[in-house]
């Protein structure tokens, strides 16, 4: 697995980017690090970018366990996973119906656009970081 975290500074829109194979050990590891970039950012909005995954290998049983960790963002901070595949759009709805109390700021989208659209956002500008 491979990811990225990208910044748009402009309008403090926090990403991370996931690549390839995607499983349950890389996606929790993956946690703590963003935790800490949030903190060192303090992004208004996150996301959670799957469009370049390629093997999503988490069951629904991992999809639960993983609504059941601590968010990463604080709370009141919107976040939006994006997920263009319909098999991982479908495993991210079931994530936010597990994490509906834990997450309530959480919405699922198809692209970043559409996520900037939903925060009244224009201009996306994402630095890799």
């Amino acid at each position: 697995m491979s990811h990225h975290f990208e910044f748009d500074r402009d309008n403090k829109v926090f990403c991370t980017s996931y690549e390839e194979e995607l499983s349950l050990a890389d996606f929790l590891s993956v946690g703590e690090e963003t935790r800490r970039r949030i903190l060192d950012m303090n992004p208004v909005a996150g996301m959670s970018d799957f469009s370049e995954v390629t093997s999503f290998a988490l069951s629904s049983a991992e999809v639960r366990q993983m609504a059941e960790t601590p968010p990463v963002y604080p709370p009141g901070i919107p976040r939006f996973v994006v997920a263009p595949r319909d098999y991982i759009y479908g495993m991210a709805r079931m994530f936010q119906m597990f994490a509906e109390v834990n997450r309530p700021e959480l919405q699922v989208v198809r692209t970043r656009l559409e996520a900037y659209k939903i925060l009244g956002l224009q201009g996306m500008n994402f630095e890799r970081m």
